[in-house]
């Protein structure tokens, strides 16, 4: 066998091992209340900023982790229809899509106010993974998915107005 041969299968098993071996990723995430700054999500090496008002999500196959879904819902103002019931639900549906999709990763982060204009169902969603809610608070959280239900890997909020958080070093398997 020529030695480009050996190459190319050293290639190929390296790309083949993350499907039979799995793999890991690290994240991390800035959430930022009013005035103090930027929100953020590091994905691997790729950093996201995520500069508007409200909820900000990212959600990624962690094995495939370039191809990423953006969702960012402005929860703060009304909507024209009952009470910002559109973003909220918005959002419902956005983490109803991912929840799917067996072993995806939603990571949230807050940016400004997320908590004002937010339906009741939508707060108790996030109350249920131990988020801490209040007016221009700040919270982080990483949900992964097992194709039914999402599984807490970490969470983090300050529900202080201004204030701002890091969520550091939370490592995804797959």
């Amino acid at each position: 066998m020529k030695p480009n041969n050996y190459i190319l299968i050293i290639f190929v098993f390296i790309n083949i091992s993350h499907l039979v071996f799995g793999g890991s990723i690290k994240l991390s995430l800035k959430s930022q209340g009013y005035f103090s700054g930027n929100s953020w999500i590091n994905v691997g090496d790729m950093k996201y900023f995520l500069e508007s008002r409200g909820i900000n999500a990212i959600a990624f196959d962690p094995s495939n982790p370039n191809q990423v879904k953006i969702k960012i819902c402005d929860t703060y103002m009304p909507d024209k229809d009952s009470e910002n019931q559109l973003s909220s639900n918005d959002f419902k549906n956005f983490v109803q899509e991912i929840v799917t999709r067996q072993n995806w990763v939603l990571a949230i982060v807050s940016f400004d106010d997320s908590y004002k204009n937010m339906d009741g169902d939508l707060r108790q969603w996030f109350k249920k993974y131990d988020i801490a809610l209040a007016y221009r608070g700040s919270y982080a959280l990483v949900l992964q998915s097992n194709g039914f239900i999402y599984n807490k890997i970490a969470s983090n909020s300050l529900p202080i107005e201004g204030s701002s958080l890091i969520l550091d070093s939370v490592t995804i398997s797959y």
